[in-house]
């Protein structure tokens, strides 16, 4: 069993149950893969689920006793391990995650199929299903509600169960007859319904645990098929079925044998459909018409074919090179990821598949339309059919089943594998690509690089080819009659080759392809060859035990030898320590490495419970690598000593078949009976220095190839120079375009100019409008502000008056008032001082007579004790009895005596209570002061009213002086308004100078740049630096009016000035309040007053109007001084604008000069131009000339002669 899952964004899971123990992560954007151990080296993975947000992983590992454990995916670690004793199957088929992701469902295999519900993070089992099925009806999946944990739906081969949890057991409800279905797959449409695929071909709707109706996929996806190859529309009858419907009306289901065609292997649900795995490679998209949701008990059910999906007839060549078939016929699982952008499907042959799912949906629909009906209609077409989609190859294609043969290359950095699936691929391993595949018809049984990697040495049943390795196919070329060769090589130069032929080894020459030497001596099946380093000796081995050693350049005699019939070898490999002395390293059944030299066992390494299967040593001599039957590959320091010690990887999920080492010893590369190919990078610290090592770049192509390549050269040259003539007819259009614009500009400037003069002209008449408006507005506002002014100043000094008043008679108020409850509170507080003297006095009294009398008490009951120790030691030689009698009733005593004691005490605490509550009377006292001292506060505070109001009224008066400033501020801004309208009629006027200045320039410069595209650019760049310069000319505006705005916060600043003036002229008035009764006193203070705040003129003086007649002669000259600075300012920007103009006719003349430059250079450009054209079409010429040899060309030479 196999299943595919997204688990992240953007990254998919895929694990083989069968035989793979390791967690495979394909990532969508880099097409590449990564690998995660899950399970222990000797258990199998039988099932796996991923959670709702595909961070959580749960995998069930075959056992006696199968276990479920809980992986997280983020953290790349085991959350929980779930054990269970009602498991008596071996494995669990089955697991589903709930929607939140805290329950667990398993479902046990065979026999019994019994049912496990975890409540994984604590550990516990909720509840357990025994005896389901019997083998003869399997079941096949189990998964939760969507949205509901208590309910659970199981499916099988004529098994369907719907059950709920109820206090802790699981009870089936609503549809039971489920045998006549060979149910396969299931999905959650929603919470309400369920998409189940079978066997015929049909996927069942349930709603709400009932029957809804029945969908003939496969007559759906005929149709369509039919309707792109023939264009015939065709009816195809379906049945929907209600709640209480029997399972006969599903036509053919139940018959005995059905098509495996019409199996639907997967389905997945969408949130518009669904998907589903149909028959032999096809994926089908059906889409509902109407939303389920909207849909009523009798309301049919429509379905439309919205798209096909079919897995590539061949792959991309743009991914890898070569046709390739072993893709499969059927996908087994598909996935989506969350936002359903992203399909993967997984094929028979466990090939990774993909499709941009998002695509389907922006392109519109590929397909007939389809409809269910419930009363029993049939299918209509509503639309023609435009293509069939295909899958698209994730990363590589692998082999499928085990690798037989492996070899590396010396001279480039490729790796040849051949497996049971017929294939021969060629893989980069620096690059990690496969660069080449293709099939065969008969199995490869072993396959060998040439040194160069420009030919394949193969082994077929029937014979062994050599094969030339070209640029995008593998090409035979010569055949051998070795049947059934399991072992090929090429020598270490790559003139011989060797292969096995049964229990013989053939040696042939690759230049004359004639044999060279005759090899035999094993009695069983030869396992492995290995050529020395001087390719003068093979070395052999095989599984009767026997390592032969023979000379090739001696017409292959077998110089050396070593037999040991209990072991049965597996891989060999040399040691060239001296040239005389070839030491051998031979690995086999017997569990040990075995170092032989000249025929004698010089070191058995004994490895204990690992049996290797393969062995290569470094060539550097540093590392001997090794790979065993259970998958683990091992890595021992070179020379070996005993006793053996080695660091061992865990990787592979069967035995390693093959091992190999690149030649610059960076790389070790190992493949397994499970179909993989490892390739592993190695450390400087296990290999010493890494020498850099250069490959080689050559490669073979036939002569219809490049043939086809100079055609297609040809071609593009042709297409150049149509695009070049193309690229000519547009630029002349685009020349007359823009001529035209040109024109058309000039229209707009001159209309654009009328409409500016027309502007002016009317601006002007408003300027002078406003300015003599705002003259008249002035004079009304200065008459209108002085007579408020005056008017104010006599009102103020009324309220004054008055006010000063009220404050004296609230003061001699507040004054007696706080007399006389001070004296209250000081005969209050004496009154209870006495007392609480007096009743403390009291207290202590009683107190000490009840101390007394508790002290009395006490002494005469110590006396009474003393006595009775008198008696009881004077009677203590009477009986017994008497003693008991004599002891009883003087303890009764003592009691009685001791709650006499105990009862005077009491009395004692109630005196204390007495004295504690006269202690709280005094606390009552002391609040009755509080509240005493609260009311003088509350006195206080009304006064602090009164006072408050004082200041209001303080602020009111305050305020209006604030309204006086505020209307000689408006007089102010009035006076910087018209000041600025003079200013901006200047500015206009030397505008339209400017203007008319500008005009006659560039009437000349637009008849000089007609007709002329360079010109015409040129004129354009001047236009945008004179609007440069005019943007600098607004800046320079700018910084006048932050110039303006300098001077207007002088203005506002002398404003402030003469505001704080008033204030104090207004606090100084206020001060009169106090010597109003004195009539010489106030006269003095008032001609005080006027002294400090007239000192101009003598006449000014004497004038009582004379404070307010200065401040308007000093607003008179500020007014002149403003005019002559506004005169002087006029002259300055005169000066700046002549400035302005001479700097514009320098630019003019520099401009000139850089057209003139520029058109010299274009000149120049374009000779070149056509000298480079002249050179391309004499190149052309040559080309067309030359002709291509014969014979098939190759980028090496080979020579006739031995190359060594």
């Amino acid at each position: 069993m196999f299943v595919v899952d997204f688990i992240l964004p953007q990254t998919m899971e895929f694990s083989t149950y069968s035989y793979i123990r390791i967690l495979i992560v394909a990532l969508f954007q880099s097409r590449s893969l990564s690998l995660a151990p899950l399970a222990d080296c000797d258990r199998h993975l039988t099932a796996l689920c991923v959670n709702k947000n595909r961070k959580l992983l749960a995998f069930a590992e075959r056992g006696d006793r199968p276990y479920v454990i809980v992986y997280d995916l983020e953290m790349r670690k085991r959350r929980k391990v779930l054990r269970c004793a009602e498991f008596s199957s071996e494995e669990v088929i089955s697991l589903a995650f709930s929607h939140d992701s805290k329950y667990l469902l398993a479902q046990g295999g065979a026999p019994d199929f019994s049912l496990v519900y975890f409540f994984w993070e604590k550990n516990k089992v909720i509840t357990t299903l025994k005896n389901l099925s019997t083998p003869k009806v399997p079941i096949h999946e189990v998964s939760f509600h969507p949205k509901n944990h208590n309910v659970i739906c199981i499916i099988g081969s004529g098994f369907f169960r719907m059950c709920r949890l109820t206090e802790g057991v699981l009870k089936q409800f609503g549809f039971q007859k489920g045998e006549h279905h060979q149910m396969l797959c299931h999905d959650w449409m929603n919470s309400k319904h369920v998409l189940i695929g079978t066997k015929s071909g049909k996927v069942l709707l349930l709603e709400d645990a009932e029957l809804r109706a029945t969908i003939d996929v496969h007559a759906l996806v005929q149709e369509v098929l039919a309707e792109s190859s023939n264009q015939l529309l065709m009816s195809v009858p379906v049945r929907d079925h209600s709640s209480g419907s029997t399972l006969s009306a599903c036509g053919s289901s139940s018959s005995s044998f059905v098509s495996e065609d019409r199996f639907v292997h997967a389905i997945v649900a969408f949130k518009s459909g669904f998907l589903c795995s149909l028959g032999l490679g096809k994926v089908a998209v059906f889409e509902l018409l109407k939303p389920l949701k909207t849909l009523r008990a009798d309301d049919e059910i429509s379905f439309k074919v919205r798209h096909l999906i079919r897995l590539p007839k061949s792959t991309s060549p743009t991914s890898f090179k070569g046709n390739m078939k072993n893709l499969g016929t059927k996908v087994i699982s598909i996935a989506l990821n969350n936002n359903e952008s992203h399909l993967i499907a997984l094929t028979e042959t466990l090939q990774i598949v993909s499709f941009n799912f998002k695509v389907l949906f922006s392109e519109g629909s590929l397909s007939s339309n389809f409809q269910a009906s419930k009363s029993g209609g049939v299918l209509s077409s509503q639309s023609k059919p435009k293509g069939i989609n295909e899958f698209r190859i994730l990363s590589y294609p692998f082999h499928n089943g085990a690798i037989n043969g492996m070899d590396v290359c010396q001279r480039k950095p490729i790796v040849v594998t051949c497996g049971v699936d017929k294939t021969i691929r060629i893989w980069n391993y620096l690059t990690l690509e496969m660069e080449l595949s293709r099939e065969f018809e008969e199995t490869v049984e072993s396959v060998a690089l040439h040194p160069t990697g420009l030919q394949i040495l193969a082994g077929f049943a029937d014979r062994l080819r050599l094969m030339n390795l070209l640029i995008d196919d593998i090409d035979p070329y010569m055949e051998f009659n070795i049947k059934s060769a399991s072992v090929c090589k090429f020598s270490r130069g790559g003139h011989l080759l060797s292969a096995t032929s049964d229990r013989d080894i053939v040696v042939y020459s690759t230049i004359h392809f004639g044999q060279m030497a005759l090899l035999k001596g094993h009695s069983d099946q030869i396992t492995a060859m290995c050529w020395s380093f001087d390719d003068r000796t093979l070395v052999s081995c095989a599984n009767d035990g026997s390592i032969y050693e023979w000379d090739i350049s001696n017409h292959g005699q077998r110089v050396q030898e070593s037999v040991i019939k209990t072991c049965s070898y597996n891989d060999v490999t040399l040691d060239a320590a001296e040239e005389e002395k070839l030491v051998t390293y031979a690995v086999g059944s017997d569990k040990t490495i075995k170092e032989i030299c000249q025929s004698g066992l010089l070191r058995e390494i004994d490895l204990h419970t690992l049996t290797l299967s393969s062995v290569a040593l470094s060539f550097d001599r540093r590392m001997l690598f090794s790979g065993s039957t259970d998958g683990r590959v091992q890595a021992f320091k070179f020379p070996l000593t005993l006793p053996g010690t080695w660091e061992e990887c865990d990787l592979h999920g069967d035995a390693v078949t093959q091992i190999r080492l690149s030649h610059d010893n960076r790389r070790l590369i190992t493949a397994g009976r499970d179909g993989s190919l490892c390739i592993w990078s190695i450390s400087k610290m296990d290999l010493g220095e890494v020498v850099q090592y250069d490959y080689a770049h050559e490669i073979l192509i036939t002569k219809i190839d490049l043939e086809e390549k100079n055609k297609l050269i040809f071609n593009l040259q042709d297409q150049v120079e149509e695009t070049k003539t193309e690229s000519e007819y547009q630029l002349r259009l685009k020349d007359n375009q823009y001529e035209e614009e040109i024109n058309s500009n000039k229209k707009k400037a001159n209309g654009q100019l009328a409409e500016m003069r027309a502007t002016i002209h009317k601006l002007q008449n408003d300027l002078d409008r406003g300015k003599r408006d705002h003259d008249s507005v002035k004079a009304k506002m200065k008459s209108s502000n002085e007579k408020a002014l005056i008017e104010l100043a006599d009102q103020y000094k009324s309220k004054l008056i008055v006010e000063y008043q009220k404050f004296e008679t609230l003061e001699e108020e507040h004054t007696a008032m706080k007399n006389s409850y001070e004296r209250k509170l000081k005969e209050a507080l004496k009154a209870k001082e006495e007392a609480l003297v007096k009743q403390g006095e009291e207290h202590l009294t009683k107190i000490q007579v009840k101390d007394a009398e508790i002290a009395k008490k006490e002494s005469e009951a110590e006396l009474k004790v003393k006595a009775v120790e008198e008696m009881l030691r004077q009677t203590e030689e009477d009986a017994d009895k008497e003693i008991m009698e004599m002891k009883r009733k003087y303890e009764k005593q003592l009691r009685f005596e001791k709650d006499a004691n105990v009862r005077l005490r009491g009395e004692s605490g109630v005196l204390k209570k007495k004295y504690h509550n006269s202690i709280g009377e005094v606390e009552d006292q002391r609040a009755n002061i509080q509240k005493a001292t609260h009311d003088n506060q509350k006195l206080q505070q009304s006064i602090r009213n009164m006072e408050k109001d004082m200041t209001d009224l303080k602020k009111e008066v305050r305020l209006r002086d604030e309204t006086i400033t505020e209307r000689e501020r408006r007089i102010a801004d009035q006076r910087k308004y018209a000041m600025e309208l003079e200013k901006n009629r200047y500015v206009l006027e030397h505008k339209i100078e400017e203007l008319k200045r500008q005009i006659q320039p560039k009437d000349e410069t637009i008849r000089l740049l007609q007709g002329q595209i360079q010109e015409m650019e040129s004129e354009l760049n001047t236009v945008s630096k004179i609007h440069t310069d005019l943007e600098l000319q607004v800046e320079d505006a700018k910084a006048r009016a932050m110039a303006y705005s300098g001077e207007l916060v002088a203005e506002k600043k002398k404003v402030v000035k003469q505001s704080i003036t008033i204030e104090r002229m207004n606090k100084d008035l206020g001060l009169l309040g106090s010597n109003i009764q004195d009539g010489k006193q106030l006269k003095e203070v008032v001609a005080k007053i006027y002294r400090k705040y007239n000192r101009t003129s003598g006449s000014e003086e004497t004038s009582p109007g004379g404070f307010i007649a200065s401040q308007m002669s000093r607003n008179k000259e500020e007014n002149e001084d403003n005019s002559l600075a506004a005169i002087g300012e006029i002259l300055r920007q005169k000066e700046f604008l002549e400035r302005n103009i001479i700097s514009l006719k320098e630019q003019i003349k520099r401009i000139e000069l850089n057209h003139e430059q520029a058109y010299a250079r274009k000149v120049k450009e374009n000779t070149f131009l056509v000298e480079e054209i002249d050179r391309l079409k004499e190149d052309l010429r040559r080309v067309k000339s030359f002709r291509t040899p014969k014979k098939r060309v190759s980028s090496q030479t080979s020579s006739e002669s031995d190359p060594f």
